[in-house]
């Protein structure tokens, strides 16, 4: 057999007749077998030694004779020597088999009249258990010495809330001592809602066999910690699970610091953006004086179309003043409020209508802010040129979002009477077109001009300069 290579095997009993006849039956097996008396040789050297020298490889013990013969501490002395090996224990065929001593723990059971086809197998599979047996606790080691290395805690908790086993390399983040922790249950960690909570996530990673991930407030020394939890099933038959509980409590902290510079940033901004919008009205009621006292008519033009370009951006301020998100706001809102601003401001005729149509999403500030003054003026300059003499006539203004969302359009397009021959707004040196061009270039806008049944010029706005809408 190929087990019997070179295995030392030792017996300790003190059936002279029947362990002779074993060790025979062994060692024609080709097994080297050392007889120990009453296991004295253990005894005395601690260890249950072959005539080699060197410790044997299974131990066969007369567990009756031995004790009979030196009493119950003996024996016990005798397991403690043989703890480590694989042991199987030899019985008389009046002995019960299921009279085992005290915390022993034996690879198998062997009668001294047994046959010899019996005895080749009851050694195969006590060497066999015994590997299987060494290889588990390795692993056990091996698991246990890496849990314990791990920074954070790790429990194994069953689906009813008990822990049965607890490792951590840092006991002070445990709110109980380590040896205490095991066997006690969620239920003497937290209270009944959130107890509850706990128990529902460790089902649900059993019934999706899926790692799930929670946070939970803890007080650990008296004082309250934050940790995320990884519960990971680890014998979804049995109903455990394996939890990893990591201390995010500076990490909570840190969030808190931010969530509250945030907001008094927020705060300051809205104080700039509230003082600003109140600055533009008094320069906006200033011009208005001023327009008003002007006899130079041509003075009074330029007072009206200042005071025009400076109300289009009070209105985004408006809109920014009352909004939770400086960096983007709604275009409809916007240009709805625009369009009311300019009627009012302009005293538009009766017989012009203006329409206003915007796509319901979410544009940043800076592109809107050059989308309104560019509208206020593109709609001054038509009710100024479009329709002479009373003509009636219709404004379109719109605000959309390509198909393609690649870009933000502005339209403004009249039914008036058209340019003028001769004049070129890409070249017009005019301060109306000018401004209209300089505020496109800084965009990196593209203008187009149609005419046809009156006039149209229409701004692309790239899309990557204006947030998507949430």
């Amino acid at each position: 057999m190929v087990e019997s290579e070179k295995k030392l095997l030792l017996i300790l009993s003190g059936e002279a007749g029947e362990t002779h006849r074993l060790g025979s039956l062994l060692s024609s097996w080709g097994y080297l077998v050392e007889i120990d008396p009453w296991g004295e040789s253990t005894l005395q050297s601690g260890r249950p030694l072959h005539r080699e020298g060197s410790v044997a490889d299974l131990v066969l013990l007369d567990t009756r004779a031995t004790r009979n013969h030196g009493g119950p501490d003996v024996l016990a002395t005798l397991l403690r020597a043989c703890q480590g090996l694989p042991l199987i224990r030899l019985v008389s065929t009046d002995e019960d088999p299921r009279d085992l001593p005290e915390k022993a723990s034996f690879q198998g059971c062997l009668e001294f009249t047994a046959g010899a086809a019996v005895v080749r197998q009851t050694l195969h599979l006590a060497l066999e258990l015994f590997e299987e047996q060494q290889r588990a606790r390795s692993l056990s080691e091996r698991k246990e010495a890496i849990l314990r290395a791990l920074p954070d805690p790790v429990f194994v908790i069953t689906r009813e809330g008990h822990f049965l086993e607890a490792f951590a390399a840092r006991p002070e983040l445990l709110a109980f001592p380590l040896e205490a922790l095991e066997g006690i249950s969620l239920a003497d960690l937290f209270d009944a809602d959130e107890e509850e909570r706990i128990l529902d996530i460790i089902a649900l990673a059993l019934a999706s066999k899926e790692t799930q991930i929670f946070e939970y407030e803890l007080a650990i020394a008296g004082e309250a910690r934050w940790f995320e939890a990884q519960v990971t099933p680890c014998d979804p038959e049995e109903g455990t699970v394996l939890a990893v509980a990591h201390d995010i409590t500076e990490r909570k902290e840190d969030d808190q610091t931010i969530k509250s510079l945030l907001w008094e940033k927020e705060l300051l901004l809205h104080e700039v953006h509230h003082r600003i919008k109140n600055n533009m009205t008094i320069m906006t009621s200033l011009l208005a004086l001023q327009e008003g006292a002007t006899e130079n008519v041509e003075a009074a033009k330029v007072l009206r179309d200042a005071r025009g370009r400076l109300q289009s951006m009070a209105v985004l301020y408006a809109q920014l003043y009352g909004s939770r998100d400086f960096r983007r706001i709604s275009a409809r809102d916007y240009l709805e409020s625009l369009v009311e601003t300019i009627c009012e401001a302009l005293s538009i005729p009766p017989e012009i209508t203006l329409t206003a149509t915007a796509d319901d999403t979410f544009v940043d500030s800076k592109t809107l802010s050059v989308a309104g003054i560019i509208a206020n003026e593109l709609i001054t300059n038509s009710l100024k040129h479009a329709f002479p003499q009373g003509r009636s006539g219709t404004i379109s203004l719109s605000l959309l979002v390509s198909s393609d969302q690649d870009c933000i359009t502005l339209q403004v397009r009249d039914d008036g009477i058209g340019i003028p021959p001769g004049l070129v707004p890409e070249t017009s040196p005019g301060f109306g077109f000018s401004l209209v061009r300089t505020l496109a270039e800084q965009e990196k806008a593209s203008l187009e001009l149609t005419q046809g049944q009156g006039t149209s010029l229409t701004i692309r706005f790239p899309r990557n300069s204006s947030p998507d809408s949430p």
